[in-house]
This record gives C-alpha cells, sequence and structure tokens, in this order.
C-alpha cells in the first residue's frame, strides 16, 4: 500500500491504470532481506521485460512510445521502491541498539508472559516482573544467541536472542541465582 501511494502521489486521477506495472516492479525488485526479487524466489529466474514481448502486428509509433513510457514508468517504480527501503531501513536504525556481550557477563533476562507459567507459579501474570536475573552468560552461540545459566526448575531452553538481554550493571549480587 505505501508504494502505491508514494508512486501515485504524482498521478492520483488514473492509479488504477498502473497496478500491473507497480506489481511487476515490486515483484522484480531485489529485496534487502533475502537479496532477490520475489519472482526470483519463487521461479528461479527474473522476471522477462514486458517490452521485449511486443508483437510485429502492432504499428512501430505505437510500440516505441510503450516502450519509452512502460520503460520510464518501471524506473520511476524502481525508484520509489529504493527511497521506501532507504526510509524504512532508516527509520528501523533510529532504536536499534548495538549491544555486545562476552562470556561470563552478568545480564538480565526478559521472559514473554505466555512462558512465565512454565517457569514458576505466578497467580498475577500481569504483575509479574518483566526482568529475571541476574544470570550469567556462560556460552556465546554467536553474536546474536547466548547460553546463560537459568535454574533447571524452569523446564526452557537455556539459550536466548540477544534483544531478550540486557545489562546488568551495578555489584554482582553474593546470593545464588535460583
Amino acid at each position: 500500500m505505501d508504494l502505491l501511494r508514494a508512486y501515485t502521489i504524482d498521478r492520483p486521477s488514473n492509479w488504477d491504470e498502473h497496478l500491473h506495472i507497480l506489481q511487476f516492479a515490486y515483484n522484480n525488485t531485489t529485496h534487502s532481506a533475502t537479496g532477490k526479487a520475489p519472482f526470483q524466489v519463487v521461479y528461479g529466474k527474473k522476471l522477462p521485460t514486458p517490452t521485449c514481448r511486443i508483437g510485429s502486428q502492432v504499428p512501430a509509433a505505437a510500440a516505441d512510445h510503450f516502450a519509452e513510457q512502460h520503460t520510464q514508468i518501471l524506473t520511476e517504480v524502481t525508484q520509489s521502491i529504493q527511497k521506501a527501503q532507504e526510509r524504512y531501513t532508516k527509520q528501523v536504525n533510529k532504536k536499534r541498539k548495538s549491544m555486545q556481550f562476552k562470556e561470563n557477563d552478568i545480564v538480565w533476562l526478559r521472559i514473554e508472559k505466555r512462558r512465565l507459567k512454565s517457569i514458576e507459579k505466578h497467580p498475577k501474570v500481569k504483575l509479574a516482573p518483566r526482568f529475571y536475573g541476574p544470570f550469567k552468560i556462560t556460552e556465546k552461540i554467536n553474536d546474536n544467541a547466548f547460553r546463560l545459566d537459568i535454574p533447571s526448575h524452569w523446564r526452557i531452553h537455556n539459550s536466548f536472542h540477544i534483544s531478550l538481554l540486557r545489562p546488568f550493571r551495578g555489584s554482582i549480587p553474593i546470593h545464588p541465582i535460583s
């Protein structure tokens, strides 16, 4: 919808005539997440450009005009997609924090409310603490995943994504973590 809005801001009256061109441009534009176009992911190759398929029954002047118009529109749509992707990336990166942990660091663990029932018998899940711990990082699996020393009676896996961890500040508690 955002792509359609961005493309038709200059031509609000005839937006429906360009839906097929927008769909073609979207399906043939390389996406940052996959590094491939959606059509290429599904069918293994890029979409053939429709301007190559003009038959000989069309008058040459009309075919040339159509090809030029279509090429211009495809260029505009591709530029609109790239601008939208840049805006999305910029917006997402505003809130992104760079966190780095290493083995033996002490962290807080955020646990989703739906998983709390397997951890403790908390009568009011709404009032349960948001973060638990502090816990010691026992292993760095990769830059985004860490293994924590959590109590064995929690019955959950002990590896967590970095987005669920927060650095522990202050002096390390003397009492054992349970």
